[in-house]
């Protein structure tokens, strides 16, 4: 039974997102970003995290749909700040 979880994970921006437990022995995670300018439920997002036979987290970058902070897309280290926001939330999913 799949069950879908609204999170916010703290720090100095608070990231918010989308965690798609599948249940079951599996706890492998699929990770789902969106592109810039984008949002976690940007188009076909949602229907793939469903689709998934794996749980999943879906979630804004900073400054993004829900999550605090300002956009970080005329930032020279855009990418940089992208691969943060992607390892921040890693240590706080449990399914």
């Amino acid at each position: 039974m799949t069950t879908e979880k609204r999170v916010e994970i703290p720090g100095q921006e608070t990231i918010v997102g989308i965690l798609n437990d599948k249940g079951g022995s599996d706890k492998r995670l699929v990770l789902i970003t969106h592109g810039a300018p984008g949002h976690k439920n940007y188009y076909f997002l949602p229907l793939l995290a469903q689709k998934l036979s794996y749980s999943s987290f879906r979630f804004d970058f900073r400054g993004s749909g829900e999550s605090g902070g300002e956009p970080k897309y005329n930032n020279m280290n855009v990418i940089e700040k992208f691969i943060e926001d992607i390892l921040f939330p890693i240590p706080f999913l449990h399914v």
